[in-house]
């Protein structure tokens, strides 16, 4: 290319309009988390670009109006803005720059909409640095070539060395080919394939991307669809082993209840002797069990003769002595009542 310059007496030294294209251009982090937005920076300082950061729309497309932007990074959800449209609006601005869309909850309809909007790449929350970096990387290089190919293709238009002619008009029919294609120069059909040749690879390319995301996003819903089935599995065990220690203990409860509901009313008799004691049937085992602790009161020996009766409510009784008759089961329902105004009152704090 220095030879052909010099032979046709042109230089090919850059302009600054040139030298303003090559310069390092800047990578927009756009998300509505500021963390994530630091980690992101930090990630990308290496690349040698300078790094923006935006926390909504309108700040990444004021950014995008007054700074030179190569790659943006956008996640789906913008605090109620959407992600993808932010980054069609981008590309409406600066069709050159290249965009990353990245999202913590991935499938293959989210990647698919991505990439037809325009997007070069698709990231899942949590990230790994290494891809990141790769990521990022690899699309700065293809925006730089890109570049170098637009400013070396202005540069050869201004030497010479591309002619620009108008074009007559052309029959495009079948079998026909356009007037003044075989008035080309060697050069020019060279550039010409050489274009060709460029835009297959990168549609190639692309499509090699988009079809290794398609199997990456189907792997991550297969694994994410078993590890949910899993972790559902492991809250059902969970649900039932606390459901069961819920009625233990409330069976415990209430056995500790009649207990304390009897010795309460032996407590109150001042004699020895016989005393009946009715209680509801469910809660006779219980009592037998503590009979000999019962038995036992301030003011003597007892002698307790349990007898059951179904119309008494569980946890209540009715304790009858030679000159005294305890009907315990209002102050079980004084207690109930007591249980409910206390719960009552600490929903509606």
């Amino acid at each position: 290319m220095g030879s052909a310059a010099a032979g046709t007496g042109v230089s090919m030294a850059a302009s600054p309009e040139s030298e303003k294209e090559l310069s390092p251009r800047a990578v927009l982090i756009v998300d509505d988390e500021p963390s994530i937005c630091l980690l992101l920076a930090e990630m990308l300082e290496s690349t040698g670009h300078p790094v923006l950061t935006a926390g909504s729309v309108p700040e990444a497309l004021s950014h995008l109006r007054t700074r030179s932007v190569a790659v943006v990074i956008v996640d789906v959800q913008l605090g109620g803005a959407d992600g993808i449209a932010f980054l069609q609006q981008a590309l409406d601005i600066d069709n050159r720059l290249l965009g990353i869309v990245m999202t913590g909850h991935g499938n293959i309809e989210l990647a698919v909409r991505a990439m037809k909007s325009g997007a070069a790449d698709f990231l899942t929350k949590p990230f790994q640095v290494e891809l990141v970096r790769l990521a990022v990387s690899r699309l700065l290089e293809l925006y730089r070539l890109r570049q170098e190919n637009t400013v070396l293709t202005r540069t050869l238009i201004r030497s010479g060395n591309i002619q620009l002619r108008p074009v007559p008009l052309a029959d495009f029919s079948r079998g026909n080919r356009p007037f003044g294609t075989e008035d080309l120069t060697e050069f020019e059909r060279g550039v010409v394939e050489g274009e060709k040749r460029s835009t297959e690879r990168v549609a190639a390319a692309r499509q090699r991307e988009q079809s290794l995301v398609a199997s990456l996003m189907t792997r991550l819903e297969e694994t994410w669809q078993s590890l949910h089935e899993t972790v559902e599995e492991e809250i059902a065990s969970l649900s039932f082993m606390i459901a069961h220690k819920v009625v233990r203990d409330v069976v415990t409860e209430k056995r500790d209840l009649i207990v304390t509901q009897v010795r309460t009313a032996l407590a109150h008799l001042h004699e020895s002797g016989l005393v009946r004691v009715r209680v509801h049937p469910s809660d006779l085992t219980v009592l037998e069990a503590a009979r000999t602790a019962l038995s036992q009161t301030p003011h003597g020996l007892l002698t307790l003769k349990f007898e059951t009766d179904p119309s008494i409510s569980p946890g209540g009784c009715l304790v009858q002595a030679q000159s005294l008759l305890i009907d315990a089961t209002l102050d079980t329902q004084l207690l109930r009542l007591g249980e409910a105004l206390r719960k009552r009152d600490v929903g509606e704090a």
